[in-house]
C-alpha cells in the first residue's frame, strides 16, 4: 500500500478489515466486530446479495457447480457444508437471514425493497417447485 501512496496511518484498518471480512457474524457464529470498515463493507456485501443481482450470482454459482435448485429434503443443520443442499434452501438459510443482522440501521432501511423481494421470490419460488414435484 505505501507503494502506491496509501497513508501509512490508514495501513491497519484496511488489514483489519481484510481479516474480518470473512469471519464476521453473519448469525450467531463468526467473530462479531465493531471495527467501523469492516462493518460497512459487511453491509454492503448483504445489500448486494439480498436483490436480483445476489439471486443471479448464487443461481449461477449452483449451477456451475450442479447443485439442485430444489429439494423435498430438509436443510442439513451443519454450519461446516453449507453446499450440501438447494439453491431454495440457501437463500433461506443464507441472504434471508443476512438482513436481520446489518450493521447498521440505514443499511437495513436501504435494502428493506431488496429484502422484500427476495421473501417474494423464496416464497414463489419454493411454491412453484412443490407445485412442480407434486409435494
Amino acid at each position: 500500500m505505501p507503494e502506491v501512496g496509501f497513508p501509512a496511518k490508514k495501513i491497519n484498518n484496511v488489514l483489519e478489515a481484510i481479516r474480518l471480512h470473512d469471519n464476521y457474524n453473519w448469525d450467531e457464529d463468526g467473530e462479531k466486530t465493531d471495527h467501523v470498515e469492516t462493518m460497512v463493507i459487511q453491509d454492503a456485501d448483504r445489500i448486494e446479495l439480498l436483490g436480483a443481482i445476489g439471486i443471479a450470482r448464487l443461481s449461477y454459482y449452483f449451477g456451475e457447480k450442479g447443485y439442485p435448485i430444489y429439494s423435498d429434503k430438509d436443510i442439513p443443520m451443519s454450519g461446516k457444508v453449507w453446499l450440501n443442499h438447494s439453491l431454495v434452501d440457501q437463500i433461506k438459510r443464507d441472504p434471508i437471514k443476512k438482513w436481520k443482522n446489518m450493521n447498521f440501521t440505514y443499511s437495513r432501511k436501504i435494502s428493506k425493497g431488496r429484502y422484500l423481494f427476495l421473501i417474494k421470490f423464496y416464497n414463489e419460488l419454493k411454491k412453484e417447485f412443490k407445485e412442480h414435484h407434486g409435494g
